[in-house]
């Protein structure tokens, strides 16, 4: 954990706010005990020995956080994240279990998507490769995994995870054999892919959610947002602004032979041509979009403009609205 220069000099009781946060995460680890049972052995005081060496430091590596004193082995602390079977999904079941229940019934509840990457030296750390890390903007040697939280108002929490392993690892027997990754996580699966599998997982533990969010990489999916369509979910994501749609409907139809020459049309096709979702922004004026706020952050509400069409999507008859900010 990073802690901000900033918020520690305006906030005089950072440090007591700090304590107090920490005191309340040990407290629920050890109310969820049941988790970190494994056969005999429950080893839920390493999860509190981790979680209070990591929550006050900016330290990353295992070796420097045994340095601090608070992790007394480091063999010991290393096998509890490496090798240990306490049931790390079962984990984040609960979390999502929790967060789901504590929140209101009165304001909507968000579902969103979105994967995150660190940066990584080496190649041993499961799923490690030369891939775009959105932390830092650029390809780089990271880890990538897909999230879930869950939101509503101004509060979010995360509720679910799964790593992203790339081909050169899913092609690597001897690797995977080596890093003892799971035998069902060894198939390559898409982003994509990963983020339905959360969504499916979330809908089977009965988590309360009114909408589903996410970034272009997953709105400009078809098959997963086909798949989310098939499920009456409603959802709210982000496509690309070289997308082709339709501002309005067409008429899927075999054209009509324009002259007698050459083959006669057979295969249907719209009867309006399609336009990128930034050639539309460009004939928009400034009387089409309204302002409204988004959320209150550090600096105040956070306000854009928006302005809604109703288009067709791809060359089907359903049609998806357009949201433009």
């Amino acid at each position: 954990m990073r802690v901000c220069p900033t918020q520690v000099k305006n906030t005089k009781e950072y440090g007591k706010t700090l304590k107090l946060a920490l005191k309340r995460l040990t407290g629920y680890l050890s109310e969820i005990q049941h988790v970190f049972q494994v056969g005999k052995h429950n080893v839920s005081s390493k999860a509190v020995e981790y979680a209070q060496s990591i929550w006050p430091s900016s330290l990353s590596n295992l070796q420097r956080l045994s340095e601090t004193g608070v992790c007394n082995d480091y063999y010991q602390t290393q096998h509890f994240i490496s090798d240990s079977s306490w049931d790390a999904q079962a984990l984040m079941d609960h979390v999502s279990k929790e967060a789901s229940s504590n929140f209101t019934t009165n304001k909507l509840i968000g579902l969103h998507i979105d994967e995150t990457g660190v940066r990584k030296k080496g190649k041993q750390s499961i799923g490690v490769d030369r891939q775009y890390c959105g932390n830092i903007g650029k390809i780089d040697n990271s880890q990538v995994a897909v999230y879930a939280a869950l939101s509503q108002g101004d509060f979010a929490t995360l509720i679910d995870s799964k790593l992203y392993l790339p081909k050169s690892w899913t092609s690597d027997k001897q690797r995977l054999e080596k890093a003892k990754v799971n035998l069902d996580r060894r198939e390559f699966k898409t982003k994509q892919e990963l983020a339905l599998e959360i969504i499916n997982h979330q809908i089977s533990l009965k988590t309360r959610f009114d909408y589903i969010g996410g970034d272009a990489l997953y709105g400009a999916d078809q098959k997963l947002t086909d798949a989310i369509d098939a499920m009456a979910i409603p959802f709210l994501m982000d496509i690309r602004e070289n997308q082709h749609v339709y501002p309005e409907e067409p008429q899927i139809r075999v054209p009509k032979q324009k002259s007698n020459r050459g083959r006669k049309p057979k295969i249907p096709k719209p009867d309006i041509v399609a336009i990128s979702v930034s050639e539309y922004m460009k004939t928009l004026k400034h009387d089409d979009f309204m302002l409204i706020k988004v959320r209150n952050t550090a600096k105040g509400k956070l306000k854009c403009l928006y302005h809604s069409k109703l288009c067709t999507f791809g060359t089907e008859k359903a049609n998806t609205p357009v949201n433009a900010f």
